[in-house]
């Protein structure tokens, strides 16, 4: 598999949902961004890293990453390889047993970040989920396609109640989608 080398770039909150952000992840060029989908409560973790403030070392991610390392000399990677239904399918993947562990998007960019594993993606996915980078500007895209039916929903009622019509019948043609396919 091809892949994209990627590293974390800034996290934000979705305006008008404090309970959701975006992670915004970019090519070692920094050239194309991938945007994640998150909860709050993982955006909130991943800030406290990226602070100047040093991290408590006593904090679940840091003392499971202490325990991996002192029981295991492996070399680690965190691979995204698909997306369906609104997620990544993102694995943890052992180079030595080529062993590989299932692993939520926005998880494994907070374990990147605590136990310095690389992300990758492939290519092919990169390509169709990416934009341009566009620096640290107050607004990101987010491919429909990576966002999960609740969340879709709820922006359905919103472009509905902001008469944005437009978007509503994307919206409600990708819902309809995902709904027909399971």
């Amino acid at each position: 598999m091809d892949k994209t080398r990627l590293i974390f770039d800034n996290a934000t909150e979705i305006a008008g949902n404090k309970e959701i952000g975006i992670l915004s992840l970019t090519d070692l060029d920094k050239t194309r961004q991938l945007s994640i989908v998150c909860e709050r409560n993982v955006a909130l973790e991943i800030d406290k890293r990226k602070s100047p403030e040093p991290v408590n070392d006593n904090l679940l991610p840091e003392v499971l990453v202490k325990l991996l390392t002192k029981n295991t000399n492996s070399i680690f990677e965190i691979l995204i390889t698909d997306i369906v239904d609104g997620q990544y399918k993102v694995y943890v993947f052992n180079a030595d047993t080529l062993d590989y562990t299932p692993i939520r998007a926005s998880d494994a960019v907070l374990l990147s970040m605590v136990a310095d594993i690389p992300i990758f993606i492939s290519e092919t996915l990169m390509r169709q989920q990416s934009v341009e980078y566009t620096g640290k500007k107050t607004g990101v895209t987010v491919p429909i396609n990576a966002i999960s039916i609740p969340m879709l929903e709820e922006s359905l009622k919103k472009a509905i109640d902001s008469e944005n019509y437009e978007m509503a019948s994307k919206l409600r043609d990708e819902i309809n989608k995902r709904k027909k396919d399971s």
